[in-house]
């Protein structure tokens, strides 16, 4: 028995002894000392040097750079084999890759060390096509004008370079010129220009925007713009999450001037509305009746011997005789220009009704979006509409005055009440909603003979939930 014993203590002996000659090392690691995620421009760079602090007690067998999408390898490097704590620096050239483009470069760093264990560390590298001057522009490349005039927007850049001029041509004749002294010597500036010009009905002008920067690179953007004589949609289509969601069918007088609006939930049929406006001899809107839900609306407009709006009822009723009245607006005070400043309705005042300058000489634009109806909207919500285009709105109800909201036709001010498109709505007077709130922007698009095609609502960040409204002429 105790010899057995002295056998076991012996191996047992043995096999510790052999652990002893079997050291353990620390795990490795290394340190990025460059930044993991970085912006570079071909202007200034072309190759990016990486730099490592290498801690591998068990040895490096070798390092290498692998595709960080693929884990391709893309270098071998034995060099810095058996090195155990050392600075490690390679050079990323960026030669073959595009310089007229933007790219993204992610790599990976492997390190295998003598025992087999091996460690990766990845970074990003965005690398930024060379500066030339661009323009991104807004409404397409057809724009179509019933004014003498036309408005150049978009977004100018020139990389790191700064902005020495734009210039705008019409037909090859130079209509405005903007130096980069005036632009304050930026390399990005948000063009919105105003560019007066004698349009014909029926001709197609080219319009041209020159952009130099600061080393002489010229860009050049061309716009055909059409002069116009405007189309009235004999429906309009809105269309939410790739389905139709509203249809709006119209209906004119002799006159070209809308005589009835058919308003239908697509999803439901018994959703509808019909609506009728009546015109005195001046063209102004002396009332509106509309249908829902088997009870009748109407407004009523009443204007004074000058021609102002005076007075408004807004009342519905199931049988003739029995007539509510939902709210008057009365006690209305102008401007000298002859915008409206305020009025009252029931017992609230609504002060300082905003109007824009518009695009003719003298014009003002009315702003102010109703949500609700002017007696029941809360004044801390106004809201108003801006970044106006002089592309006009081809539903626009010329003699409609603009304290009008039709109920249950869904936004009946948006499509009805504005002379020109608009871009977005912002914070009106007195508003008071949170910092938070979302307001809604506004995009469009015209087909090839400058009508208004489509116009998006996106009152949400993800396009998802955008609304079109298409326009059938």
């Amino acid at each position: 028995m105790n010899k057995i014993f002295t056998i076991l203590v012996f191996w047992v002996g043995l096999l510790c002894l052999g652990c002893d000659d079997d050291p353990q090392f620390p795990d490795p690691g290394f340190d990025m000392l460059t930044d993991k995620q970085l912006t570079v421009r071909r202007d200034t760079a072309e190759s990016y040097t990486i730099h490592l602090k290498v801690n591998a007690p068990a040895g490096v067998q070798t390092i290498q750079l692998l595709n960080g999408r693929t884990y391709d390898l893309l270098e071998d490097l034995t060099e810095y084999r058996g090195k155990t704590v050392f600075d490690f620096s390679h050079e990323i050239p960026f030669a073959g890759i595009d310089k007229n483009r933007d790219s993204v470069l992610i790599y990976t760093v492997r390190i295998v060390t003598e025992d087999r264990r091996a460690y990766n560390s990845s970074f990003k590298i965005n690398l930024l096509k060379l500066s030339v001057p661009e323009i991104t522009l807004e409404g397409g490349n057809i724009v179509g004008t019933t004014a003498p005039l036309v408005v150049a927007r978009g977004k100018v850049t020139t990389g790191i370079n700064t902005i020495r001029s734009i210039r705008i041509f019409i037909d090859g004749q130079q209509q405005i010129g903007l130096s980069g002294n005036e632009l304050g010597e930026v390399s990005d500036y948000d063009l919105e220009q105003i560019v007066p010009y004698a349009f014909e009905r029926g001709k197609d002008y080219q319009l041209r925007i020159e952009i130099t920067d600061s080393k002489n690179q010229v860009h050049n953007e061309s716009v055909t713009v059409k002069g116009i004589a405007l189309k009235k949609p004999r429906k309009i289509t809105r269309i939410r999450r790739n389905a139709p969601y509203m249809t709006y069918a119209l209906t004119y007088d002799e006159q070209e001037r809308v005589k009835t609006i058919r308003f239908d939930y697509v999803a439901y049929a018994s959703m509808s509305v019909d609506a009728e406006f009546t015109y005195d001899a001046g063209g102004r809107v002396t009332r509106v009746d509309y249908e829902y839900s088997k009870r009748r609306y109407y407004l009523e407009y009443t204007y004074d011997a000058a021609g102002q709006l005076e007075k408004v009822v807004d009342a519905y009723y199931e049988e003739p005789e029995l007539v509510t009245e939902r709210e008057k607006l009365q006690h209305f005070i102008y401007r000298p220009d002859g915008t409206i400043s305020a009025f009252d309705v029931n017992v609230t005042t609504v002060n300082e009704l905003q109007y824009a300058d518009g695009f003719l000489p003298g014009e003002k634009i009315f702003t102010e979006k109703w949500s609700y109806r002017p007696g029941s909207m809360a004044l801390g919500s106004r809201r108003v509409k801006d970044g106006f285009s002089p592309v006009l709105m081809p539903t626009y109800i010329e003699g409609l005055p603009p304290v009008t909201f039709v109920t249950y036709i869904d936004m009946f001010p948006d499509l009805f009440m504005y002379k020109y498109v608009y871009t977005k709505e912002v914070p009106g007077y007195g508003n008071t909603e949170s910092a938070s709130t979302i307001f809604p922007d506004f995009s469009y698009s015209c087909d090839e003979n400058g009508q208004l095609e489509e116009f998006v609502y996106k009152e949400n960040p993800n396009s998802y939930y955008w609304q079109y409204f298409r326009f059938e002429y």
